[in-house]
């Protein structure tokens, strides 16, 4: 007789059982890295649109120090770049005012999305994004 070399069904459970154990441990440390990536994301965009309604200050078209309304919102001069960025939660989405960045005093409803807030002019102004679930991440810039 020959002696034949093979695993045995034992062997073959013992190794998906382990690959399994290490799929649950690797696939939600996964999903959670994304999201955070995600919310870095739009934390950038609420940078740019800070930086944006900085300069907005020096422009001598305007005479407010910050945007007062959403006409004013739509001109602040966000680099093409920013406009043209997909919001990570919703690829259906851009960040053109309107779309994913909004002038609107309410916090944002979907995840991803990016509102600024105008309270007056010697107020300081709210930019605020939502990340997963409830999170909002504030900034607030003083005349």
């Amino acid at each position: 007789m020959k002696s034949e070399k093979a695993f045995t069904l034992i062997e073959l459970m013992v190794v998906v059982v382990i690959i399994g154990i290490l799929a649950a441990i690797a696939i939600p440390n996964f999903i959670r890295m994304q999201n955070r990536a995600k919310e870095t994301d739009v934390k950038a965009v609420m940078h740019a649109v800070m930086l944006a309604v900085e300069e907005y200050k020096i422009d001598p078209a305007w005479t407010g120090l910050k945007p007062s309304n959403a006409v004013e919102f739509a001109t602040v001069g966000l680099p093409q770049n920013v406009l043209a960025k997909r919001n990570p939660f919703n690829q259906a989405q851009t960040y053109l005012p309107g779309s994913a960045l909004n002038f609107n005093p309410a916090p944002p409803g979907g995840m991803g999305e990016v509102n600024y807030q105008f309270t007056g002019q010697i107020n300081p102004y709210t930019i605020m994004g939502r990340g997963v679930g409830m999170i909002i991440l504030t900034l607030s810039g003083e005349s």
